[in-house]
């Protein structure tokens, strides 16, 4: 059939689906049937479905549905990365990525808002110093790890529960939520000195103010302590993720080269370490930094240049 026969519809757009029905009836062919396809965009990521439909509706559903398991998988990962203990095979070191004293805490929040009951927790002495933990949640126990005192395991335990929360698309939304409110991704609760030397403000790791945490230690120490040579420059504010900026502008304003970052990925030793988990360190002005263990290769890269900002003097 030639393009010009077919009409235009009122919208301008011609009307190609009509004419081909009509072939198909003129045909004594069965009519056309037509499969659906859906990407949605979302600050700035592309979810496309992976199955076709006969429905547009459909295909957007489960476009939409996709976007909404990619970023729950992205939120779980990142709370990983905080909320997750690792071991270090060559040290022999618990890296605690994120302060487990707010655990409980967070737990309590999300069994209000949900309206479960609230967790009870069965500690236990297994060694003369080691004390392990488990808690019965919504149905489910959860065992933590062991830990020196009574306090600390149950706090693991309730850091389990919340893990497994975060894997579901559903409640874990609503936990993330309060995860983010109490832990240290919250921009304008972890305040410190200034420096003048750099015009931003080092976010560091701790418990909310005013939240019942209890006795969490967050870092109250200048970065980059200024000197007589360097001007000063007003307050702003900074989250953590930006320290690679940070102190890629340090190195350029005091003539110093550029920080060059050896990331490795370690070798899981234990069953805790079910997931990938990187490590990274840089050499600046001379001297070697090394970052806490990271869920993903740019967050260890991001750890490894805090860890020189607090540390240049």
């Amino acid at each position: 059939m030639d393009q010009n026969q077919c009409s235009s519809s009122g919208s301008g757009v011609p009307d190609y689906k009509n004419h081909l029905n009509t072939y198909a009836q003129q045909s004594a062919i069965p009519s056309p049937v037509y499969e659906y396809t859906c990407t949605v965009y979302l600050d700035g990521e592309a979810y496309r479905s992976v199955n076709t439909f006969g429905n547009p509706e459909y295909a957007e559903q489960d476009a939409s549905k996709l976007a909404l398991e990619s970023i729950a998988k992205k939120v779980k990962e990142e709370c990983i990365t905080i909320g997750h203990a690792f071991y270090h095979s060559k040290s022999s070191c618990l890296f605690l990525i994120f302060d487990s004293m707010c655990c409980k805490s967070i737990l309590n929040r999300y069994a209000a808002k949900m309206e479960l009951p609230i967790p009870t927790y069965i500690t236990t002495q297994i060694e003369l110093h080691d004390f392990i933990s488990s808690l019965a949640f919504d149905g489910k126990t959860y065992m933590g790890h062991r830990a020196r005192s009574k306090q600390d395991a149950e706090r693991l335990a309730a850091r389990e529960v919340i893990m497994s929360i975060l894997g579901t698309s559903g409640p874990g939304t609503y936990l993330s939520e309060i995860f983010r409110s109490e832990s240290m991704l919250s921009n304008a609760s972890h305040i410190v000195e200034v420096p003048q030397a750099v015009q931003y403000t080092y976010m560091a790791t701790g418990a909310s103010p005013g939240s019942n945490c209890g006795g969490s230690i967050r870092r109250r120490k200048q970065i980059l302590n200024p000197s007589p040579r360097r001007p000063p420059v007003s307050k702003t504010y900074l989250a953590p993720a930006n320290s690679k900026s940070i102190l890629h502008q340090y190195a350029v304003r005091m003539n110093l080269p550029i920080p060059t970052y050896t990331t490795t990925q370690l070798e899981p030793t234990t069953q805790v370490e079910r997931l990938r988990v990187f490590i990274s360190s840089l050499v600046f002005d001379g001297k070697t930094y090394t970052g806490p263990p990271a869920r993903r290769k740019k967050l260890a890269e991001q750890l490894a240049a805090r860890e020189a900002i607090n540390s240049v003097g």
